[in-house]
């Protein structure tokens, strides 16, 4: 399989165009959470820049928060099969930094659409 090398200034790039769209687009967001492990650098990076709380779980955020202001992130969306898992993922927003056009979900906001046929390595592997 072919590979994409996905180097950490595309990353940082990447970032700051999230950031900008989020503002754009007046999304605040309360809580954000990282599917172990791709999504973890990504929501770090995230609620850091964002100032928002990272939860490394979705049960232990308040259910004072709606779903809709928790922003859930990843890598990428592959088969989609990840994010799917999540009982009730359509009521979240969701983000990846890559979408495979086979997938099975596709996500509210994502960076880089990516050939099926290649495999990405990220900078954090």
């Amino acid at each position: 399989m072919k590979k994409l090398i996905y180097s950490w200034e595309e990353y940082n790039i990447d970032i700051k165009d999230i950031i900008k769209g989020l503002h754009t687009n007046k999304l605040k967001f309360s809580a954000i959470y990282g599917i172990p492990k791709g999504g973890l650098v990504l929501a770090t990076t995230l609620a850091n820049k964002l100032n928002i709380p990272l939860y490394l779980s979705l049960n232990s955020i308040p259910k004072s928060i709606s779903k809709k202001n928790i922003l859930i992130v990843d890598d990428v969306s592959d088969s989609g099969l990840t994010l799917l898992r999540i009982p009730g993922i359509e009521k979240y927003s969701t983000l990846t930094l890559f979408y495979k056009p086979q997938t099975s979900f596709i996500p509210d906001y994502t960076c880089r659409k990516c050939d099926n046929k290649l495999w990405i390595v990220y900078p954090w592997e």
